[in-house]
């Protein structure tokens, strides 16, 4: 059961990523992960590969494998 969890986890953050696509239709479409706090914003992941973010959400799973 934890190795299920841990891979719908994992998958779940590819998307977020711009790693894995949800849909073909959808290809050249941005998904963003923000957080809004006092009219700030700050960008979690984007699947805009050109964004300057350090890494990757889903290879922060599994720091060891890098």
């Amino acid at each position: 059961m934890e190795y299920i969890a841990e891979a719908s986890l994992f998958s779940t953050l590819t998307v977020l990523d711009g790693a894995s696509l949800i849909a073909e239709d959808i290809r050249d479409a941005e998904l963003r992960l923000t957080l809004k706090k006092d009219g700030e914003e700050l960008l979690l992941s984007s699947s805009e590969h050109s964004a300057d973010l350090g890494s990757d959400l889903h290879e922060l799973m599994f720091p060891s494998l890098e």
